[in-house]
C-alpha cells in the first residue's frame, strides 16, 4: 500500500477489504457500506483507547449517533485494498463528541470524507447522561488536531 497522506495529524487507521456483497449493481461498494465502515472504524478506535463495549456495559453509558454527514468523493471496487482513519474533532467533556473519517484507497484517493456527531447517553434509560470519567478521558480532541482545526 502506498503512503497515506491523511487530512489531519494523528489519525487512528484500520484497513478495510471491500466484499462481494459490498458491491452493489453499479459495481462499486454500496454507499451504505461506507457508513458500516465508519462504525467499525470508530468501534476499534473506542476499543483502543480503552472505552469499548464492556465499558459502557460496566458505566451504563453510550455515545449514541445524533448525526451524520458524509460525503463520497470517489467509487471503491471489489479488490481494492482501503484504509479507514478517525479523529476525535471535537468534545464537550460533558455530553457530545464528533469524529472525523476518511476512507483512502491504496494508491492516495480519498473516497470518502466524513463526520458523525454522537451523544453520551445512560443505556438503561435511552436518556442523555453526562460523560463518565472515562468518556471524558478518552473522548478529546489532540492537540495537534486541534491545532490544525484551527489553522
Amino acid at each position: 500500500m502506498n503512503e497515506i497522506t491523511w487530512d489531519l495529524p494523528g489519525a487512528f487507521v484500520i484497513e478495510l477489504q471491500p466484499e462481494a456483497g459490498d458491491v452493489d449493481r453499479l459495481g462499486h461498494v454500496n454507499n451504505t457500506v461506507y457508513l458500516q465502515w465508519c462504525e467499525q472504524i470508530a468501534w476499534q478506535h473506542a476499543e483502543t483507547v480503552g472505552v469499548g463495549w464492556s465499558e459502557w456495559n460496566r458505566l451504563d453509558r453510550a455515545m449514541a449517533v445524533r448525526g451524520v454527514r458524509l460525503e463520497y468523493l470517489a467509487p471503491a471496487r471489489l479488490g481494492d485494498a482501503l484504509r479507514g482513519g478517525n479523529w476525535i474533532v471535537a468534545a464537550d467533556g460533558r455530553l457530545r463528541a464528533t469524529r472525523r473519517f476518511q476512507i483512502q484507497r491504496a494508491d492516495g484517493q480519498t473516497l470518502l470524507r466524513g463526520e458523525i456527531d454522537y451523544v453520551c447517553i445512560e443505556i438503561s434509560s435511552g436518556r442523555p447522561k453526562r460523560f463518565p470519567p472515562e468518556f471524558a478521558q478518552a473522548y478529546v480532541v489532540l492537540g495537534e488536531v486541534a491545532e490544525r482545526l484551527t489553522d
